[in-house]
């Protein structure tokens, strides 16, 4: 897609997609309001695999409104940024590289 973020830590700015000013989601106040975004990662041992498949088993059976599967630590939270999910989760992830500039984005958006 033509979106490009933009968000510097304490700027007193937010975080910009395309110029315009973008809030994290505030309305999803429960696990039923909720549009999750999920990366099983890149672990594919048994016991990992059988943690994670009950993970996304126990978020349905709580009623979770949608669940989405992504590979992008960055591009996830670029999407809680703007709202367009509610929260990512990831267990296990690469490292500190794939997610210390989403979480600027998330701070700077009001997450």
């Amino acid at each position: 897609t033509d979106s490009l973020y933009e968000a510097a830590e304490g700027s007193g700015v937010g975080t910009l997609l395309n110029g315009e000013p973008v809030r994290v989601d505030s309305v999803a106040t429960s696990i039923k309001d909720c549009l999750l975004v999920n990366n099983i990662g890149h672990c594919r041992d048994l016991d990992f695999a059988d943690e994670s498949t009950a993970r996304v088993n126990k978020w349905l059976r709580a009623g979770l409104r949608g669940y989405r599967a992504s590979g992008s630590a960055a591009q996830n939270l670029a999407h809680v940024a703007s709202g367009q999910v509610s929260c990512y989760y990831e267990h296990g992830y690469g490292g500190p590289w794939d997610v210390c500039a989403g979480m600027v984005l998330v701070k700077e958006a009001g997450g």
